[in-house]
């Protein structure tokens, strides 16, 4: 009997002893915290930005797992999920970031076919919350991020390149040429049509001069139809040797002016190329025998989804064009190209809302994102 009570007094000490040590370390926490956010270096939106990541970039179930993440992220101030500095605060109330582009031009790829999101167009041209989603990243590259640019004093892109089918060139989207441009900077086989838009009739005096617009025609695969808007935008270029590209998919509509500065910013801070990523949240598993069996998991912490805009330095990308053609190489984005090359291509922490576009779930995610962005707004 006395062993009995012996054993139990043991286990009702040892538990109390763990209880006392998890508060501690609760009180503990807490107090690093209070300390941290009344600090200059870690405003208190850097601490909850933190927490955020630490919550979406681990699969972790438990609050113990995310706390552990959460301090780990606070004491390396890693990098990879964004600077935390004490303009923070302002930064999460706008956008924070704003580089000039006049040596940025925009390659907006709209050729696709999209096949898999089984609708009777292409998904482009679907209606997403009362307009097309190709017109979510034109209003962005056109209008809005100009603006934006202008009114923080700095320079809008020079130019936007919109690869389109020459028959969409020609009807419905005709208008951009009226109202961005005249119509010499064409393909050539639409120069003459006046579309939706007013053609030609319209007065110079109406016409905006923020960015110059052209069309350029899809080739048969997306390296194709970059080429060709590369081609286009040298036209436009006044100057090839300083020129960046920055080459979006017109299926990610989602995609903020914030994360387009700050990749455009990182491509010219290294000299070569950026592309905007999240870090992997799946946990990936590799088959070589066709998803019969798991040949190996690869580490999540070293993964990364790249999204566009991917923006290249146009020089490098002529090279990297040159390299794929005479070694028949295969590349499945545009900083692969880079890659190829042996340049470094810097990842840019983006967000996981600037999601492509594929299957008909996707249209209810981004009509969901965006209504959630608009009453944001309202607030």
């Amino acid at each position: 009997m006395k062993q009995v009570r012996s054993i139990l007094l043991f286990v009702l000490h040892h538990a109390l002893a763990t209880q006392l040590l998890l508060r501690l370390m609760m009180v503990t926490m807490m107090m690093m915290m209070m300390m941290i956010s009344s600090s200059k270096a870690f405003a208190p939106p850097a601490i909850m930005k933190t927490w955020a990541a630490a919550t979406t970039t681990t699969t972790t179930t438990t609050y113990a797992e995310r706390s552990t993440c959460f301090i780990r992220m606070l004491a390396t101030k890693n990098d990879n999920y964004g600077s935390i500095n004490e303009n923070d605060e302002e930064q999460d109330s706008s956008i924070c970031c704003s580089v000039d582009m006049a040596d940025v031009g925009f390659i907006l790829l709209a050729g696709g076919k999209g096949s898999r999101m089984k609708a009777n167009m292409p998904k482009q041209f679907l209606a997403l919350q009362g307009k097309p989603v190709l017109q979510h990243s034109l209003d962005l590259f056109l209008e809005a991020l100009p603006t934006f640019l202008e009114a923080k004093g700095k320079s809008p892109p020079s130019c936007v390149v919109l690869v389109l089918d020459p028959t969409y060139q020609t009807t419905d989207y005709a208008w951009l040429l009226d109202t961005y441009n005249d119509n010499s900077n064409n393909d050539g086989d639409n120069s003459n049509s006046s579309g939706g838009g007013g053609g030609s009739s319209s007065s110079s005096s109406s016409k905006k001069k923020k960015v110059k617009f052209a069309f350029a025609n899809p080739g048969t695969e997306r390296q194709g139809s970059v080429e060709n808007g590369l081609a286009k935008l040298m036209e436009l270029s006044n100057d090839e040797t300083n020129m960046y590209a920055a080459i979006h998919d017109s299926a990610r509509p989602l995609v903020t002016i914030d994360e387009i500065c700050r990749v455009v910013q990182d491509a010219k801070d290294c000299k070569s190329a950026a592309v905007l990523g999240v870090p992997c949240k799946a946990t990936i598993k590799e088959s070589e025998d066709g998803g019969q069996t798991v040949l190996r998991t690869i580490p999540r912490s070293r993964l990364w989804e790249v999204h566009t805009p991917q923006v290249v330095k146009v020089t490098t990308l002529q090279r990297g064009f040159r390299k794929v053609m005479e070694e028949n190489l295969e590349v499945t984005d545009d900083v692969s190209i880079v890659e190829a090359l042996g340049e470094t291509v810097k990842l840019t922490l983006g967000e996981y809302t600037n999601l492509k576009i594929t299957t008909p779930e996707d249209m209810d995610v981004a009509s969901s994102i965006l209504e959630a962005r608009k009453q944001k707004q309202m607030q």
